[in-house]
């Protein structure tokens, strides 16, 4: 077949095509440059942090997530389907971000949280229903965690019913690791910058950082034996804990509107 006789047979197929192929690879390939836009940590950006996207992020987020699950597995924790749900939320949990826009960690609120999901829900809204349904499940295991703001607010409409309704003993195991999964990656992400430049720039990212994360980390860490053993053990704590003890000298982190 050559190629002017190929181009008439794709033509004929070019319905079918836009029902599976067209729609498929156009999604993953919108997101994909929808979230090398989306530009996180702008405010120590400027003072010289690394520059990171939402694309580098969730891949960095899927990395760690595979190491996290295998260490639980190591020590005996079968994580099951929870394995492949920890996982998967890694990968999408930002695409909400490509129309409403990175939020850093300390402005987040129930509402901006609820704009994320709504984002969410439109990126994907042309998705087979039950292959929607069941992704948009996903997206929602990092707002179930015991601290969720969206749990936590009252007067929210739905999709906020949705989150509450699933949110359960049995199903905490998953958001808990994902939020372990998601702090951790953000003492990475500062750690590093320390380490490529040592200057007072990322000393106060490194220290602002820590001073957001640390204690839920500790919290994480006392709850799950395998992130304690592997990623956050008692020694780590306390040398971060005398860290910030001898930090009173770098500025609390501001709100940014």
């Amino acid at each position: 077949m050559n190629i002017s006789n190929a181009g008439k047979y794709l033509r004929k197929l070019e319905s079918s095509l836009k029902e599976n192929i067209y729609l498929f690879g156009d999604l993953v390939k919108s997101i994909e440059t929808g979230l090398s836009e989306v530009i996180r940590w702008k405010k120590y950006t400027i003072e010289g942090a690394e520059i990171e996207n939402d694309l580098q992020h969730s891949y960095s987020a899927a990395l760690l997530a595979v190491i996290v699950i295998e260490a639980f597995e190591a020590e005996g924790w079968h994580l099951g389907k929870n394995a492949y749900r920890i996982l998967a939320c890694t990968l999408v949990h930002d695409i909400g971000e490509i129309n409403s826009g990175d939020t850093h960690y300390i402005n987040k609120t129930a509402k901006k949280d609820l704009h994320e999901i709504r984002s969410f829900e439109g990126i994907i809204d042309n998705l087979p229903n039950k292959i929607k349904n069941n992704i948009f499940d996903i997206f929602l295991t990092q707002f179930r965690s015991d601290n969720s703001r969206l749990l936590q607010s009252s007067g929210l409409d739905d999709p906020s019913n949705k989150i509450i309704s699933n949110h359960s003993d049995n199903g905490q195991m998953d958001a808990k690791i994902f939020e372990a999964i998601e702090r951790y990656g953000y003492v990475l992400y500062a750690f590093y910058n320390y380490k490529r430049k040592e200057d007072y720039n990322s000393e106060k990212l490194l220290i602002q950082v820590l001073r957001n994360q640390h204690r839920d980390l500790c919290r994480i860490a006392n709850e799950f034996g395998p992130f304690k053993k592997y990623f956050y053990p008692q020694n780590i704590q306390e040398c971060i804990t005398n860290l910030l003890g001898i930090s009173s000298n770098i500025p609390e982190e501001e709100k940014v509107e």
